[in-house]
């Protein structure tokens, strides 16, 4: 993706109220008290949160493995994950299922 593009709909993401951006981050272990994860080699915790949006590159996964569906009650899956598309309907899509959150 265009650098450019890519900053623009970054922005508008994070303008969304109740969407936190998280970078380079892992997610490492869900309790019902907290969140283990990992950014940029740092371990951290934070609060238990209801959504994650996952948004990975360049190799299709079409979800999470089996592990991480038995706690997640909603998977969603968009982008090249779901089925082949350009970028521009790839971020849409991102796009639009974050502000349904």
């Amino acid at each position: 993706m265009e650098m450019i593009t890519k900053s623009l709909a970054l922005m508008r993401i994070g303008q969304i109220p109740k969407v936190t951006l998280m970078p380079h981050t892992t997610a490492k272990a869900f309790s019902d008290r907290s969140v283990d994860i990992g950014q940029d080699g740092m371990k951290m915790s934070s609060e238990p949160f209801q959504t994650v949006i996952l948004s990975s590159g360049t190799v299709p996964a079409t979800a999470p493995d089996e592990e991480i569906r038995k706690i997640v009650p909603k998977v969603e899956v968009i982008g090249d994950a779901r089925e082949v598309q350009d970028i521009f309907t790839a971020m849409q899509a991102g796009y639009t299922i974050a502000r349904s959150y």
